[in-house]
């Protein structure tokens, strides 16, 4: 399956308009800068792909544009297997929104399925329960992780297509194992899940009675290792006691060579504490002088610190006063626009107000011209329609039904004729004719040839008659109201009426557009009132140009000054954010000189405090002994510091004096102390006491040997009857036990091996996909890093576990590898994938900016890479560095502009 063609229109950001790609089956490479649609064409796929036209979830009228109603579209052409097929689906539209069609021989597209079927029968031509998993496996949009979650996609795509090698019957023999083995009732000999013995199975029967049989042999095994460790312990016991006896002779001898040693070392220990005492005083002395430098050196680097704190503070403050500077020019740059800012608005709202005083006065006009005109409401005039329409028709029937009366004499004739009762002489000549219309009755008496009858049926035609003069009276007497003679005359009259009640109705809905509250009560008064609120009123010739125009021109002002509101008010917050920007640094240089000053304070109180340390330890000095009584102490101030000053003092250089003749002394002490001292360990009356006590311990331990074996003695005469041959017979009981369990572990094992066998059977058709990707990738991998990594691991989902270094063969998990080389190992399975799966059939492979961590050497590897997968699956490429992109020889580069 590849795409041919993809088209979308009125989709998220493409306002309006629409985005068309016509695609080659193998290298598409779809270069475009931000904004250009490149992720929205991604996104339009996704939903092609996993959602009915017919969805209405948030993810769906997210893609309608913003405060439109216009519906989002999508065209899909691909091949799949040996035909051509065409997808369409428009979004967010009740009916008639999908259409699944098939190309047909003769050139053109056959509808196949519509609407939600459309759909799933999109899905059934991609042999695909839902549109996720396999083609988003091979797709990655842009700003998701490259790196593959298998969790739902291709694995289960490749089990679903793979199937199992088995056949029925080894299908059948699978299911006897596992039922022996383990089933779901628990009833086989291992468990089905963990494989260990099931409860209640022969086999656990034995291994239960071997359990027994073992408890009691440890049990009595345990009392024979008694028995022996009693032995043991005797033995033990015998020669601890031999032991015992042997130190007690050492430390009897010691203890008399020790007592003669001990007055040498009394001697010593007078030496080495005069020593010792010489050492504290010089240890006192060499402290307080280095105390002393100590200070004089924090003194110094405190000083320094201080004035370079000072120099910064300074260098800051002169900071602050240029940025207090910016922001307010800043400041008055931001508050003089948003001044004519409001100044516009005001006039905006003027305008409004005054468009619609404007309107309401050609309202109010329009009613007057029809009260002048005269108010015929619409129901009046519709009534005297239908009279008329009545009227006109009754008149059309009454000349329908008129009789005419007509004789013509054939020779002359004499009598008389009877119209309506009213008669009448005739004296007709040959030819002459006597007519007469619409009459009720007659009768013909002629001389000669008799007389003639005739009755007319005209009485409903006279009652018509007398019908049409009653409406046409109360015509006559609507004329005279409204000053009119006919009917047309009335008929132009109410047009007229209905002309202005259809301007005002017009105004009326210009009135409600203007956005303001009770439009319609805004007069002249109401406008004087508004000027008066404004804090500073506008300048008389504005008022007067304005109150010149019309409401259309003045909807045109408005529309024009809502415009210019809006680019200000941009401008405006614009101006505000650079203000708030000045203001942030402003803050930003007070709190550093903030900061300043309190570490100056803190340092300046550190500094005192050492000067007050260094007094206090000059006064330590003169109450160290009588020789520092009387000299003079230096002191200095801050501003004064000297160190030439402090080292030449009097009291200093007592100091340094005190403290040479105490090295001397306690260096001469210690050498006497060292050519005095006894070899050996030093001997007191405490060591002499410890001697004596452990030799009366050891007489107690050698007696306490000699009873422990008597009372162990004792122990093995009671425990020793029939031991051995108990443990005889649990062991010989043993050993049936264990031949009758074998027994059943060889038949459980051989079930276990079968059902292995089976399983591993099934597995081997899905190692035809996965190691072939795995060769793949690892080939790919040797070759992109100069065989710095000669091997990459992929766990059961495909996705990278680690790769092997070349040197020392040492293997880096995924964690340590850099997030470049994760993203191109996560990026050559992909390809790979798509060449293992495809086989005969191509598969698309989407990328949308992914190898965004990806170095320039690594890039010319990737395009070989592209190159090569593509001869076999249709690679695309969404990018806006289209440099990265470039390829030799042919192939689809298809360019995007920013979209309006």
């Amino acid at each position: 399956m590849y795409f041919r063609r993809i088209e979308i229109e009125n989709w998220a950001g493409v306002y309006d308009g629409r985005i068309l790609l016509e695609l080659e089956k193998d290298l598409n490479v779809v270069v475009g800068p931000n904004e250009s649609g490149k992720s929205t064409l991604m996104n339009a796929l996704k939903l092609a792909f996993t959602s009915k036209a017919s969805s209405r979830r948030k993810a769906v009228r997210k893609i309608q544009p913003w405060n439109t109603e216009l519906k989002p579209k999508i065209e899909l052409e691909f091949r799949a297997g040996d035909k051509e097929y065409r997808l369409k689906k428009t979004f967010l539209k009740s009916s008639g929104n999908a259409e699944f069609q098939e190309h047909v021989e003769d050139g053109n597209w056959m509808t196949v399925a519509e609407d939600d079927a459309a759909h799933n029968r999109f899905l059934d031509t991609l042999d695909s329960t839902e549109g996720e998993g396999f083609f988003n496996t091979l797709w990655v949009p842009q700003g998701e992780s490259i790196e593959i979650d298998m969790a739902q996609g291709l694995t289960e795509r490749i089990k679903q297509a793979v199937g199992t090698t088995t056949s029925g019957a080894g299908d059948r023999i699978l299911s006897y194992v596992v039922s022996k083995v383990g089933n779901e009732d628990n009833s086989g000999w291992l468990t089905p899940s963990t494989r260990k013995v099931a409860s209640g199975s022969p086999w656990d029967e034995a291994k239960e009675e071997l359990k027994s049989l073992k408890a009691d042999l440890r049990e009595l095994q345990e009392k024979r290792k008694n028995h022996q460790d009693n032995l043991k312990r005797i033995q033990n016991l015998r020669r601890e006691k031999g032991r015992f006896e042997e130190k007690r002779a050492e430390k009897e001898e010691k203890l008399e060579e020790q007592q003669e040693k001990k007055d040498e070392w009394e001697e010593y220990r007078k030496v080495e504490k005069a020593a010792e005492k010489a050492k504290r005083r010089y240890n006192q002395l060499y402290g307080a002088k280095k105390d002393w430098d100590d200070r004089i050196k924090e003194i110094e680097e405190a000083l320094k610190k201080t004035e370079s704190i000072a120099e910064e503070t300074s260098k800051w403050e002169e900071e602050r006063e240029e940025a207090a500077e910016v922001e307010k020019r800043a400041r008055n740059k931001f508050e003089n626009r948003e001044s004519e800012l409001k100044r516009l608005k005001e006039k905006k709202e003027y305008l409004k107000r005054l468009r619609a005083a404007k309107i309401n006065e050609e309202i109010d006009s329009l009613k007057e011209e029809v009260r002048e005109i005269g108010d015929i409401d619409e129901e009046s005039f519709s009534n005297w329609k239908k009279l008329k329409d009545e009227v006109d028709s009754t008149r059309d029937q009454l000349r329908a039904s008129e009789l005419k009366i007509g004789f013509e004499a054939e020779r002359d004739l004499a009598g008389r004729i009877s119209l309506d009762g009213e008669e009448e002489q005739i004296d007709l000549s040959s030819g002459e004719e006597l007519r007469e219309t619409a009459v009720k009755s007659f009768e013909i008496e002629l001389e000669d040839i008799g007389k003639l009858s005739v009755e007319t049926a005209m009485e409903k035609a006279l009652e018509a008659k007398n019908e049409i003069e009653e409406h046409e009276s109360k015509l006559t007497d609507v004329y005279e109201t409204y000053g009119v003679e006919s009917w047309p005359e009335l008929e132009e009259l109410y047009s007229k009426v209905e002309e202005k009640r259809d301007e005002i109705e017009i105004l009326k809905n210009s009135l409600a557009e203007i956005e303001i509250q009770e439009a319609g009560t805004i007069d002249e008064a109401v406008l004087e009132s508004f000027l008066e609120e404004i804090e500073a009123g506008f300048d008389r010739e504005f008022i007067e140009k304005n109150q010149e125009k019309d409401q259309k021109d003045l909807s045109g002002d408005i529309n024009e000054l809502g415009q210019k509101i809006d680019d200000l008010g941009e401008e405006v917050e614009g101006l505000k954010e650079d203000w708030k920007d000045k203001e942030a640094d402003l803050d930003g240089i007070e709190k550093k000189i903030g900061k300043k000053k309190q570490k100056l304070e803190v340092e300046e109180k550190g500094l005192e405090g050492l000067f007050d340390q260094l007094e206090d330890l000059k006064e330590r000095i003169k109450e160290m002994g009588d020789r520092f009584e009387g000299v003079s102490i230096t002191r200095q101030s801050r501003e004064e510091f000297s160190r030439e000053a402090e080292e030449s003092g009097e009291l200093y250089n007592e100091l340094k004096e005190a403290w040479r003749e105490a090295r001397r002394k306690r260096d001469e002490l210690q050498d006497k102390a060292d050519m005095m001292k006894p070899e050996g360990e030093e001997v007191t009356e405490e060591t002499i006491e410890k001697l004596e006590e452990a030799i009366d311990k050891l007489e107690k331990k050698v007696t306490g040997r000699e009873m422990d074996i008597s009372e162990i003695k004792g122990k093995i005469g009671q425990t020793a009857d029939g031991l051995h041959e108990k443990i005889r017979d649990r062991e010989e009981e043993i050993d049936r036990q264990k031949r009758k369990l074998e027994s059943a572990r060889k038949e459980t094992r051989s079930h276990e091996l079968l059902r292995l066998v089976l399983k591993e059977a099934k597995e081997r058709t899905s190692s035809e996909y996965l190691e072939p990707i795995r060769e793949k990738v690892a080939e790919r991998l040797r070759e992109m890093t100069k065989d710095r990594y000669t091997e990459a691991n992929l766990d059961g989902g495909l996705s990278p576990r680690s790769a092997v270094r070349k040197l020392r063969g040492t293997e880096a998990d995924r964690d340590d590898l850099s997030f470049g080389t994760k993203e191109q190992l996560s990026f050559l399975t992909r390809l790979a994938m798509a060449e293992v799966v495809a086989k005969n059939e191509r598969v698309p492979v989407i990328f949308d900016d992914s190898l965004v961590n990806t170095d320039p050497e690594r890039m010319k590897y990737m395009r070989k890479y592209l190159r090569q997968v593509s001869s076999r699956a249709q690679i695309i490429v969404f990018t806006c560095n289209g440099e990265d992109y470039w390829f030799e020889g042919d192939y689809n580069r298809i360019e995007l502009d920013t979209l309006p």
